[in-house]
């Protein structure tokens, strides 16, 4: 991960990761501070990318597209019977933390699974720090309810909001209230929103953090990616072509690896900047766990997945982690 801010928000926590000061902020800035003499070894994760459901109700019927029309793009596959994790099982494989790290939480929809209140009070008296991705055509209802809950009792402390790919025309009042949250991060799929998108939820809706993620050939999105991938190439060409004006006019902007790669990032900004923000390789420091099918991985992309019954949490972070750089 890449980020482009000036950091003005106090520190909610500081830790020792091996031997790397890890610094964790308010507005979700991270800072990580080590001797560059010597060997940077993490002894756990950092964050953590984790799917509790793959349960999802769609588009809901008040934008006219029926009850249930699932993302044709979705690399998770989910739909509207999708599996929910069994939370308490997690929070056993969780608890071996010293606490911390950040997590995503997501699905599916992540505020349709019912022990999802379980899990972020195990986090907030384990001082991991949980964010929720959230679809935008599901902040309404009863969705709402609980989202404004989470905030007002700090149990979470970030929300990442999918943003339509037609982008957002109007807003519902619930809706511009989570999208002016000063810790909602506005995620992008580069491939399909288009650049434009950035300038629009700035200016409309006055959203001043933005994360990019790459294109996932898989899942549903493989299929998507034959029928439009000339679409999605050109799209991406697009984003390549202004990336570097976006970075230096936004407030807040941060990459996945998989972006970072697809927009060749590395060779595009000074070597000194890339050093001082660059966050390390996937696995490095951070992980993926399906909850749903109890499994570890590097990351949501990876094929190759380890079962909760054959291995431990840290064992598997520190016999397969990646050397960082």
């Amino acid at each position: 991960m890449i980020v482009n801010l000036k950091n003005t928000m106090k520190e909610i926590i500081n830790y020792q990761n091996g031997n790397v000061k890890v610094q964790l902020f308010e507005d979700g800035t991270r800072i990580m501070e080590f001797d560059e003499t010597k060997p940077v070894v993490f002894d756990y994760p950092n964050s953590m990318d984790i799917k509790i459901t793959n349960q999802c109700v769609g588009i809901p019927s008040k934008y006219g597209m029926g009850d249930f029309k699932p993302c044709a793009f979705c690399h998770e596959k989910s739909h509207f019977h999708g599996k929910h994790a069994d939370i308490n099982a997690l929070i056993e494989v969780l608890d071996v933390l010293p606490g911390g790290q950040e997590m995503a939480v997501g699905g599916g929809n992540p505020l349709s699974h019912p022990d999802l209140p379980l899990l972020l009070q195990f986090c907030q008296t384990k001082k991991i720090f949980p964010s929720l991705t959230v679809n935008f055509h599901h902040l309404h209802g009863s969705n709402a309810v609980e989202l404004k809950r989470y905030m007002e009792e700090k149990l979470i402390y970030g929300l990442g909001v999918s943003i339509p790919i037609e982008g957002i025309d109007k807003c519902s009042a619930d809706e511009e209230y989570f999208l002016k949250y000063e810790h909602t991060v506005a995620h992008l799929i580069i491939g399909l929103h288009t650049p434009e998108i950035i300038t629009q939820l700035r200016d409309r809706f006055g959203l001043r953090k933005f994360l990019l993620l790459g294109y996932k050939e898989f899942g549903r999105g493989l299929d998507y990616y034959k029928s439009y991938s000339e679409d999605i190439k050109n799209n991406i060409v697009e984003w390549d072509r202004n990336i570097i004006k976006i970075v230096s006019y936004t407030n807040v902007i941060s990459f996945d690896n998989l972006s970072i790669e697809q927009l060749d990032m590395e060779n595009k900004i000074p070597p000194k900047y890339w050093e001082e923000n660059y966050q390390g390789d996937d696995f490095s420091h951070t992980m993926y766990i399906d909850a749903i099918e109890q499994k570890f991985a590097p990351t949501s992309r990876s094929d190759e997945r380890v079962s909760w019954s054959e291995t431990t949490l840290l064992k598997f972070f520190r016999e397969n982690r990646n050397v960082f750089k």
